[in-house]
């Protein structure tokens, strides 16, 4: 008896593709904003640097945080790191919304950086721990597919 499943559940498969558009988001949702964020801080001290890390930093805290996270997905699993980090990200990038201190702003764009890593490092995991496992090789071939 075979514990394989021939249809890939589209539920899972929207979900993870939803989440791999998690990396392209942090960036691109900032951008349009950084001339205001320029102007709103503008009498906070190298405002000029300030402004233009809030884009980068997430990206540097993915560069520093990809080892532990590495360590903690072949530890704990993909499963609960994936789940956190989406967690994670929304409280992160929501409190971006509200947050009126420009070091604030840098730390949640490190926690944003951090989240985005882990969920698309989980995200990225699944392929290559689940699919070969549960499916078949033509059902991960159409699974896969969905992904371009």
């Amino acid at each position: 008896m075979s514990t394989r499943n021939d249809s890939i559940p589209r539920l899972g498969v929207t979900t993870l593709l939803l989440v791999s558009t998690l990396t392209v988001m942090v960036d691109t949702v900032i951008s349009p904003a950084l001339p205001a964020l320029h102007a709103h801080f503008t009498g906070v001290e190298n405002v000029d640097l300030l402004a233009r890390l809030v884009l980068t930093f997430s990206s540097i805290f993915v560069a520093l945080s990809a080892p532990v996270i590495g360590t903690f997905i072949d530890r704990i699993g993909w499963k609960l790191i994936l789940q956190v980090s989406v967690g994670l990200y929304g409280f992160a990038g929501g409190a971006e919304c509200v947050i009126d201190s420009l070091p604030v702003l840098l730390a949640s764009r490190a926690l944003l950086g951090s989240g985005r890593l882990a969920s698309t490092g989980g995200a990225g995991r699944v392929p290559r721990g689940l699919t070969p496992r549960r499916f078949t090789a033509f059902t991960r071939i159409t699974g896969s597919r969905w992904d371009y």
